[in-house]
């Protein structure tokens, strides 16, 4: 299989070249995907070295029935996979590219052993999302089983693991200074759960590159929940009408998780300054982007309960949520200026 295009900012047209297993079982599919002139030159290059032609990569590898393969089968080792696969048209990335970066989804869990398997590869299958999970020391081997993942997916799966449970605002914050230290240009926050359906990160991603920020939002046109009581909706609603009526922002769905960032919004964020840890940290982050100027859009996202274990809601968090709102509104701490945010 060869795809050609052109690479800009100098570089002449490359093709890349997936090729089939060679008599060495054991080597790396990535060791037979390289990008090598149209001159038949020897310098050929590993695929990390082009970040722009790593999307396209990946596409070929998804025709070639790879990622659904390890969809399906999640914690099988690709090298092995493309030993017992008689066309052999699969490639990974061994390491992460040099430079700048396209999207990094950012997924914090806590006793999620019973849906990381699942979530990652459908998760990778979707486009150029890498993803990285941090962990809180959760005891039923969610750490260990990221670890797995990011031997699975080398190069696309990263694990940030913390000495304990520290809160889901941390958990985003340490995502994002990841993030930004590694160059990517698209973040996303999403739950390990499959309450935010992977499918839709193309969209979202999508939406984004007109904006700064997008809100995957379930009370605009098109949005909804799934499996949720009246209850658990209403208090949800509720608490995103409030935010918005005291902190004076336009949005609908003020509390939700599943979101995208330009690197622009996240380098303009004084992340240091960020109080909440709860699910109050959605709200201040938008309220906080939203005070600096920056174009935030809703976008419509079917929102189902989760699968398997148990929602981390409590009192302690619906307390924290309901006070943030009032700390922010009083609050005098001036926001970086947009200027200052790094490009």
């Amino acid at each position: 299989m060869r795809l050609d295009l052109d690479v800009s900012g100098g570089i002449q047209a490359h093709s890349i070249e997936v090729n089939g297993m060679d008599s060495h079982a054991n080597r790396s599919c990535m060791q037979n995907c390289e990008v090598q002139s149209d001159a038949g030159s020897n310098n050929s290059r590993h695929i990390d070295a082009l970040p722009e032609l790593r999307s396209a990569v990946r596409a070929q590898c998804r025709r070639a029935g790879a990622v659904r393969a390890a969809r399906r089968t999640p914690l099988r080792r690709m090298s092995d996979m493309c030993a017992s696969t008689a066309s052999a048209d699969v490639c990974r990335p061994t390491s992460m590219t040099v430079g700048q970066r396209d999207s990094l989804v950012i997924v914090p869990t806590y006793n999620e052993v019973g849906n990381l398997g699942r979530l990652v590869p459908i998760i990778v299958e979707q486009g150029p999302f890498d993803v990285l999970v941090i962990d809180d020391n959760s005891p039923d081997g969610t750490g260990e089983l990221a670890e797995q993942l990011a031997r699975e997916y080398p190069g696309w799966v990263h694990v940030v693991h913390r000495t304990g449970k520290l809160g889901l605002g941390s958990a985003y914050v340490r995502g994002f200074t990841y993030a930004l230290a590694n160059g990517y240009t698209h973040v996303f926050e999403m739950d390990a759960d499959f309450s935010h359906d992977p499918e839709d990160l193309p969209e979202l991603r999508r939406a984004l590159l007109n904006t700064d920020v997008v809100l995957g939002s379930r009370y605009v046109a098109g949005g909804s929940t799934r499996h949720w009581p009246f209850l658990r909706r209403f208090i949800s609603q509720a608490g995103s009408r409030y935010a918005g009526l005291v902190l004076g922002l336009p949005f609908r769905d003020l509390t939700g998780g599943f979101k995208g960032f330009s690197r622009r919004a996240l380098a303009a964020l004084d992340l240091d300054a960020i109080r909440s840890n709860g699910y109050s940290f959605q709200i201040e982050v938008t309220y906080r982007l939203h005070q600096q100027g920056f174009r935030i859009v809703e976008h419509p996202i079917v929102f189902e309960d989760r699968r398997v274990g148990t929602s981390k809601m409590n009192r302690r968090i619906l307390s924290e949520a309901f006070l943030m709102v009032w700390k922010l509104r009083l609050s005098r701490a001036a926001p970086r200026a947009l200027g200052e945010a790094q490009a």
